[in-house]
């Protein structure tokens, strides 16, 4: 449990300093990094949309946590439907999806929007990311603790 904690506190209290009218759109929702993070952002009374792989998971987001917005993490129509919803864009992505779900969940940031990565594949494969999407005067975080917590 350390990693998945730390991973929330440094991400979202450090380095994305949120206020309750923001929007945070979080990917892979429910492993453990992920349902802190709802808890961090509920508590804070921020607008919470998630996607999730599976129809009982988005289920369960729904149910437990109340959340209205939750969307199918391996389809790309949630990348209209977020638009829909946000046409100014979300305010803090939360990502763990890789390859060209990636390129499109940065496309969805808001002017000043806050981009934080989670995921590891693309990263450890090199990829490409084009720079274009945050020249709204965008951040993008890379957090990992995996390595820290190893060594401690």
């Amino acid at each position: 449990m350390p990693t998945p904690l730390l991973t929330v506190i440094y991400s979202l209290k450090y380095r994305v300093h949120f206020q309750s009218n923001q929007t945070v759109l979080i990917h892979a929702a429910t492993d453990a990094t992920g349902q802190m993070c709802i808890q961090h952002y509920q508590y804070i009374d921020v607008r919470i949309i998630v996607t999730v792989g599976t129809e009982e998971n988005r289920c369960f987001l729904r149910k437990y946590y109340g959340i209205e917005h939750v969307f199918n993490s391996r389809d790309t129509s949630l990348f209209n439907n977020i638009r829909e919803i946000l046409p100014q864009g979300v305010d803090v992505i939360v990502n763990s999806l890789s390859g060209n779900l990636l390129k499109e969940s940065i496309k969805l940031l808001a002017y000043h929007g806050h981009f934080v990565e989670w995921g590891k594949r693309d990263i450890s494969h090199n990829n490409n990311l084009s720079m274009f999407q945050l020249r709204s005067d965008c951040s993008f975080y890379v957090t990992d603790f995996t390595g820290f917590v190893d060594r401690i």
